[in-house]
């Protein structure tokens, strides 16, 4: 064999194991290609499968995110439209309270008027009604104190005006309550109290201080000393200001004088303070007719005459314990008289100084 063909099989021979080596590793290769390409598919299949998942799990949760978008929508709607009826209901609530609000005002108006209406009905039932007694709303009134009768007539002040009168218009004395009766209704007025004002002189001028429309016509008498029963201490002075009405003893004059519209001096005082005239005699036979103002606690005016003969003690006490006076004062005696013509009590006679009348 030549070194060509030994070279040759040499050749060959490397190349055959060569080749075998190749083919054994080609299949190692193959067998490993085989194993990746197993995997590679399992691998897709599975990220395939997962991608799959994943965009089916998008889509049910665009859905579910279009419904839930949806349903929102609807929710929202309705809750604008309970916000709606809402603010409705609360705009009408606002009118009804401000409705009950204006109705309780208009309630309670009503209420109160109603009150007032009904106060001024039992005052006027009272007025017309009620039974004849000190307390009494009447102005007029027929009672008895210690076994003794006595006629009294309560001044509805300051509702009513008390003046005095003394002369008439052109000077001429008045006198007598007839006298009087004639003037007040030559002035269109009608007389529905009258009684003399204290005592007097023998020429019908008033005795102690007198006081007319403000103008002082006889000055005030403090002499302590004379007799009778203008000078019993204390006397005092029954005095009209325009707010009220006062009985107080002479010596304490001067405290009103300056407000002064009509004033009469006269005495003894019954009643000092709430204290009976430490003068009088309980039990005295000292009797005649008499009359007197007192003063009630609230103020009020109130005439009384008795109708039979009483001592000072009794006559005071009638202002004290039944009128509830705290002051009051004697008018005067025997020669009194008291035009009250509700208690179709008619005197129109006397001859008097001054008097004292109530006109409508």
């Amino acid at each position: 064999m030549n070194s060509i063909s030994k070279t040759y099989i040499i050749l060959l021979t490397t190349l055959l194991l060569s080749a075998c080596v190749s083919t054994k590793q080609y299949s190692v290769v193959l067998n490993q290609q085989n194993q990746l390409q197993h995997s590679l598919d399992s691998i897709t299949k599975t990220y395939i499968y997962e991608v799959t998942t994943y965009r089916d799990s998008l889509i049910a949760t665009n859905l579910r995110a279009d419904t839930l978008s949806f349903k929102n929508q609807i929710l929202e709607t309705r809750i604008d439209s309970i916000e709606n009826v809402l603010k409705n209901l609360n705009d009408s609530i606002i009118n009804l309270q401000k409705t009950a609000l204006s109705n309780k005002e208009q309630i309670d108006k009503l209420e109160k008027e109603i009150k007032r209406i009904n106060q001024k009905i039992i005052e006027l039932n009272k007025k017309s009604n009620s039974p004849s007694s000190s307390e009494s709303k009447s102005k007029a009134d027929k009672i008895s104190h210690n076994e003794h009768s006595f006629d009294i007539y309560k001044v509805d002040f300051p509702n009513e005006t008390v003046q005095f009168y003394w002369k008439d218009n052109v000077g001429g004395k008045l006198m007598s309550i007839t006298s009087l009766k004639k003037y007040v209704e030559t002035k269109g007025q009608e007389l529905v109290f009258a009684t003399n004002a204290g005592m007097y002189m023998p020429d019908n001028s008033p005795q102690g201080l007198y006081v007319e429309n403000k103008k002082e016509l006889i000055p005030i008498d403090l002499d302590i000393k004379e007799y009778g029963n203008f000078y019993m201490q204390p006397n005092g002075i029954f005095l009209i200001t325009k707010t009220e009405v006062k009985v107080v003893p002479s010596s304490d004059y001067h405290k009103y004088k300056n407000n002064v519209l009509y004033a009469t001096q006269s005495g003894p005082m019954l009643v000092i303070n709430g204290e009976i005239n430490s003068k009088f005699t309980k039990g005295s036979s000292n009797t005649y007719i008499r009359s007197g103002v007192g003063i009630t606690k609230e103020g009020i005016p109130v005439f009384a005459i008795s109708n039979e003969p009483v001592n000072f003690y009794d006559f005071a006490t009638l202002f004290k314990e039944k009128l509830k006076c705290d002051n009051a004062l004697y008018l005067d005696g025997a020669i009194s008289k008291m035009y009250i013509p509700k208690l179709n009590r008619l005197e129109l006679g006397g001859n008097f100084g001054a008097m004292i009348g109530i006109t409508k």
